[in-house]
């Protein structure tokens, strides 16, 4: 039988190893990659408060907040450390496996859904609450989406 030379720092090894994957398994929240937050999640990161967003009514200044979810730019709006809207204008942002932005609204079968909000823009509900933002002057066939923003009900 083969004598090893330096069994302790073998059975050490072992054991450390061991011990790492006995915790990435026990925890494995920690090993994927970062979730989209939600709107109504806390916010637990830091808020500059001198950075604010000003939001469609009835939703007024906010402070803002970026943050990036594998890969995809986003801007938010937190009121209370509560998330209260998410917006991208990133074009490899998907809802439901579609990307919408640059897409002209055409394309959609349910455009007679969109709605004004007076100076801010012309907004088309989407699957998951999400709405399709185009454009608040000279709406047409060829208008395309610009951003993608999702909002707390009221």
């Amino acid at each position: 039988m083969y004598d090893f030379p330096n069994k302790t720092f073998i059975t050490k090894s072992l054991r450390l190893f061991g011990f790492i994957l006995i915790t990435l398994c026990a925890f494995p929240e920690y090993t994927t990659a970062q979730s989209m937050p939600r709107i109504g999640d806390h916010w637990d990161a830091t808020i500059d408060s001198t950075q604010k967003i000003l939001l469609p009514p009835p939703l007024g200044i906010k402070n803002k907040i970026d943050f990036e979810c594998e890969g995809i730019k986003f801007t938010g709006a937190v009121s209370d450390r509560k998330i209260i809207s998410i917006i991208t204008r990133d074009p490899n942002f998907e809802i439901g496996g579609l990307k919408y932005i640059g897409t002209e609204l055409s394309s959609f079968k349910d455009r007679n859904q969109i709605k004004q909000i007076r100076g801010w823009g012309n907004f088309l509900p989407l699957s998951d609450g999400w709405y399709a933002v185009f454009d608040f002057k000279d709406l047409s066939d060829t208008s395309k989406v610009l951003y993608l923003f999702k909002k707390e009900d009221h």
